[in-house]
């Protein structure tokens, strides 16, 4: 018997189709015993064209290590039929280890959420105390509109 809830249980058609068509640019953040049995909950989401969160896959797993990323990682690509495109993570340093040999030709991102969230604690108390520069930095961040040299000119 598997020590595995296998990925197929939580990877249904409406998943697999939703990656067909949005699957380009997945994130992959496990969310680490925040539920009432300890698990790991495992979900792969994506942005439909309404800009919508669309959920493709997701599982359980008892502990986050480099066998149980792994193992999701083959499943996920086993049952969708491609690995994606490029795929977002935390800064955990086992997804770091796996996703290069799970998904080989896939860019891997650092989510910009998790890095804005650490931002003040890297940078120190001297730029973030002062409102005004995280206001500034989080409206250039967060703009989709601006271009890379308007993001450099700050």
């Amino acid at each position: 018997m598997s020590p595995y809830i296998p990925i197929e249980n939580w990877a249904d058609r409406i998943g697999r189709r939703s990656y067909d068509v949005f699957g380009d640019v997945v994130s992959f953040d496990a969310t680490y015993r925040t539920n009432k049995y300890s698990m790991v909950f495992v979900p792969f989401i994506g942005i439909d064209n309404h800009g919508k969160s669309v959920t493709f896959a997701a599982t359980l797993l008892d502990k986050e290590d480099i066998e149980n990323f792994k193992w999701v990682c083959e499943a996920f690509k086993r049952i969708m039929g491609r690995p994606p495109k490029c795929i977002i993570t935390d800064q955990c340093a086992t997804m770091k280890i796996v996703i290069p040999d799970s998904f080989p030709p896939a860019k891997h991102r650092l989510c910009m959420w998790h890095i804005m969230k650490k931002f003040p604690a890297k940078l120190g108390t001297l730029f973030c105390v002062e409102s005004s520069f995280m206001d500034k930095l989080n409206s250039i961040v967060w703009n989709e509109h601006i271009s890379p040299s308007e993001f450099e000119d700050g």
